[in-house]
């Protein structure tokens, strides 16, 4: 695929990525008044699981290879520390009681496929099509 094209089917798959994020919540909340904080403590962001469906499939068909998603060197040097931070404040909020472990458990779950529906889309895929266009 030449880089010129490659940029556009890239921005294509963007758009449709946007399209599934936001329609796909204004879809789940039902044209009713639910805060997206409400909407991410009381259940799983299908849109987002969705849109990082879409990515992947995009990926595969398009035989997109490149965008190196490989683990840091040195993983856990860097991230025992804040891991171990986020826990013992999870456990605490759980433990006294202001927050419910469902809740809790469903925050960090939408907070994953967030993460990776981002960093698929603006690492991978449109970062490597500008950085071979460019």
């Amino acid at each position: 695929m030449t880089p010129s094209r490659r940029l556009s089917v890239s921005l294509i798959v963007y758009v449709l990525w946007i399209a599934i994020t936001v329609g796909g919540a204004k879809l789940q909340i039902g044209g009713g008044d639910m805060a997206l904080g409400d909407m991410i403590e009381s259940e799983i962001a299908w849109q987002i699981v969705a849109a990082s469906a879409m990515l992947v499939v995009a990926i595969r068909v398009f035989g997109w290879t490149d965008l190196r998603f490989t683990r840091p060197h040195s993983l856990v040097r860097i991230l025992w520390f804040p891991v171990l931070y986020l826990l013992l404040f999870a456990v605490t909020l759980v433990f006294l009681g202001l927050l419910p472990l469902g809740v809790l458990l469903l925050v960090l779950l939408n907070t994953l496929f967030v993460g990776f529906s981002e960093e698929t889309m603006f690492r991978g895929v449109l970062f490597r099509a500008f950085d071979e266009r460019i």
